[in-house]
């Protein structure tokens, strides 16, 4: 009868070491928006992670908090907004234009 269950670890079978997110620096997307033409004050950023967040606010660009499920009592210092999901009520395209549309008149 062969054993039920996930397979264990053992000669053949080790498990990885966990993989760290790298974290993107604020000239990288300094230099995204540059390439595309765009003044980095009319880029908006929306991510899930505070280093992304605080990244894209360091380059001077509008920051959009959208965590995940688990990360929603997340504190954003950097963010411009944070929003619980896309939709009715959350993160909709007309109300980061006007995020950006904010931030352009800066």
């Amino acid at each position: 009868m062969r054993p039920r269950g996930p397979p264990r670890p053992g000669p053949e079978l080790t498990r990885a070491p966990p993989v760290r997110a790298p974290r993107v620096p604020p000239e990288w997307l300094a230099a995204v928006a540059a390439t595309l033409g765009v003044p980095a004050a009319r880029c908006i950023v929306v991510g899930s992670s505070g280093a992304l967040v605080s990244a894209a606010a360091a380059a001077g660009m509008v920051a959009v908090a959208l965590p995940r499920q688990a990360a929603l009592a997340a504190s954003y210092p950097d963010a411009a907004a944070k929003f619980e999901g896309w939709g009715p009520g959350y993160a909709t395209w007309p109300r980061l234009a006007g995020l950006a549309r904010g931030a352009a008149g800066r």
